[in-house]
């Protein structure tokens, strides 16, 4: 399996002795969460993945992974698993198997053929050539798995934040006269549809920062180097406005 760990540091072991001992590889430790274990293998994995539904298998197979891309996906897997481990405190339900068959369907759609989409999972470290696939998913388990608890947090942070989000009119006005370059063509009402998106993404955002800053705290995190710099701040060009906190 030529590929089954790429991006992992070898460190190849040998016994100080005469007689050749078996060699064993040893996964680089890069992220610890509570007791969960984060590797690089698994790092680059999940980067390959995220190129992959960002992008097509081309881009997701050849884009070299930089220390600022494998930073910011390590930060959202160390969130990720704040969020699992909260969910499972709480003992929350899980997600239907259709839901997750979706998933893993929406990401075999991006190969020519189904089994390029298994060669791929091969070759990033998600399958072993010699492992059957679960006949409901027709994937590896691995990638079943990652799916199943990316569905279940997503629907966790629904319920946690999306669903208890509140915005006043006070709010609504304030934004509007804090952009007043932004909406100078449009009148208030016009303008409103636009700023309640924003301030529903703002909200939502914030709202996710204050709850996995809890969980940081009460968590053991440990982010090894070069992984533990911090993320540049991303403009806001797509969005070309941002609301006031009204208190």
């Amino acid at each position: 399996m030529a590929y089954a760990v790429m991006g992992a540091l070898l460190l190849w072991a040998a016994a100080p002795c005469a007689s050749p001992e078996p060699a064993f590889v040893v996964d680089q430790v890069v992220a610890r969460v509570d007791s969960e274990v984060i590797t690089l293998s698994e790092l680059t994995a999940e980067a390959r993945l995220v190129l992959l539904d960002a992008g097509n298998p081309n881009v997701a197979v050849r884009t070299a992974l930089s220390a600022p891309l494998l930073s910011a996906v390590l930060r959202s897997m160390v969130h990720r698993a704040l969020l699992a481990n909260e969910r499972r405190r709480l003992q929350l339900g899980g997600v239907p198997d259709e839901e997750v068959a979706q998933d893993v369907d929406r990401l075999a759609r991006r190969f020519e053929a189904r089994d390029d989409f298994r060669v791929f999972l091969i070759d990033i470290g998600l399958a072993d050539p010699g492992a059957r696939d679960q006949p409901r998913f027709r994937a590896p388990a691995a990638i079943v798995d990652r799916l199943r608890m990316e569905r279940e947090v997503a629907r966790f942070v629904d319920v946690r934040i999306r669903l208890n989000v509140v915005m006043s009119e006070r709010e609504v006005r304030a934004c509007f006269n804090a952009n007043p370059e932004r909406f100078s063509k449009l009148s208030f009402e016009q303008a409103r549809p636009q700023i309640r998106v924003r301030l529903q993404e703002q909200k939502e955002a914030q709202a996710l920062e204050d709850l996995l800053e809890q969980l940081a705290q009460r968590a053991k995190i440990r982010v090894e180097a070069p992984y533990d710099q911090p993320l540049v701040e991303q403009a806001e060009a797509e969005v070309g406005f941002d609301c006031p906190r009204v208190p």
